[in-house]
């Protein structure tokens, strides 16, 4: 009963991400030209409530999901918003779909069942998160996505023409650090705080998603400078779709509970990185909203 909790609540999260961003966009496009942006907004009593939606209830429950399914299946069933900024951004922009951008929509419906089909949730509620051996293998995880992102950094400064690309995947590394962290910190706030050892877990969690987090949104702004908008959104997903596999099986140590469960979700990984690259030019118009 609580995977199915943790998938509609996922779903749902998802959703309510998406249309509160798709509000805040129409509530923009309405605003006169020579208005001070934020200032405007900030008195706006439906851009505000779209606000909260999109950063306020829609993060809350991806964090109850977090805690019901864990971080493998969540990252991607929350793409189901896609299709809702998808479909906001042709009444927003006042253009029509595109053959594939309706087969995308298409993509992220059967990934989206797959994810949900294929049972690979993890109950960090229900995991000891201080045995040792499992701290060593999530101080390997995430050292590992920080050495690899510090050396992407140092790639970046010495490439021209693959410098956009490099940054989208080191914006990708910090997601997929904060992801596992997310689990960490809502397995932790389950259990409780009687062992030190949860107290230090929480501790270093509430350090690192900010920073994971702030660190994923500037690199992926600053790749969007340096190479194409709509392909460097697809480059930014592939870690946050290899990595989920790696933490079920490296990290947690888990065994998959059906035969079909991994090729399930290597093929919805494979067609959300598929989406992200047919929906791309449509998300870049949609974000270009100011």
């Amino acid at each position: 009963m609580s995977y199915l909790i943790g998938i509609i609540v996922a779903l749902i999260s998802g959703t309510i991400k998406s249309v509160g961003h798709v509000i805040q966009k129409k509530v923009i496009v309405g605003l006169p030209e020579e208005s001070k942006l934020m200032k405007t907004l900030v008195r706006n009593k439906i851009w505000v409530m779209a606000l909260i939606l999109d950063m306020g209830v829609g993060t809350i429950l991806f964090f109850v999901a977090q805690s019901f399914i864990g971080p493998v299946l969540v990252p991607g069933i929350i793409d189901i918003g896609l299709i809702i900024l998808a479909i906001g951004s042709v009444k927003i922009i006042g253009d029509s779909l595109k053959k594939e951008e309706i087969l995308a929509i298409f993509f992220i419906i059967i990934a989206v069942f797959l994810l949900s089909f294929s049972e690979l949730d993890v109950k960090t509620s229900e995991l000891d998160l201080i045995e040792i051996g499992f701290l060593i293998r999530l101080t390997i995880y995430s050292s590992t996505l920080f050495t690899l992102s510090v050396l992407f950094e140092v790639l970046q400064k010495k490439s021209q023409n693959y410098k956009g690309a490099l940054i989208a995947i080191l914006s990708g590394f910090m997601f997929a650090i904060s992801n596992v962290w997310v689990s960490i910190l809502t397995g932790v706030m389950s259990q409780g705080f009687s062992n030190p050892g949860y107290i230090v877990l929480f501790i270093l969690a509430s350090v690192i998603l900010p920073l994971t987090n702030a660190l994923g949104i500037i690199k992926i702004n600053k790749a969007f400078k340096e190479g194409k908008a709509h392909v460097m959104i697809p480059v930014q997903q592939i870690p946050l779709e290899i990595t989920p596999i790696i933490i079920y099986f490296m990290v947690f140590m888990l065994t998959p509970p059906k035969i079909y469960s991994l090729p399930f979700i290597v093929i919805a990984g494979v067609l959300l990185i598929t989406c992200s690259y047919l929906l791309g030019k449509r998300q870049v118009k949609f974000e270009e909203i100011k």
